[in-house]
């Protein structure tokens, strides 16, 4: 999916992620080397380990609402 959004290239301002630990917790820096001719702001990652627990769903709900800040910020909504 990561060499799908380099290869069209779509006008993003920001990027992040959800992921889990199967990528061995490298999962920042190889998504930053397939995203190359992407300029975005990476906003943090969620990262869960296992079944997600009550603090990854609170986790992934604080990701919406910075996704959220920052696309009021920059006048998307």
């Amino acid at each position: 999916a990561a060499n799908l959004v380099d290869a069209l290239r779509p006008k993003a301002r920001f990027a992040s992620f959800v992921g889990s630990h199967s990528w061995s917790g490298k999962q920042t820096g190889d998504v930053a080397t397939i995203l190359p001719h992407l300029s975005v702001e990476v906003l943090p990652p969620v990262l869960v380990k296992g079944y997600p627990r009550d603090a990854d769903i609170a986790a992934l709900d604080a990701l919406a609402q910075n996704i959220a800040a920052h696309h009021a910020a920059a006048g998307i909504i």
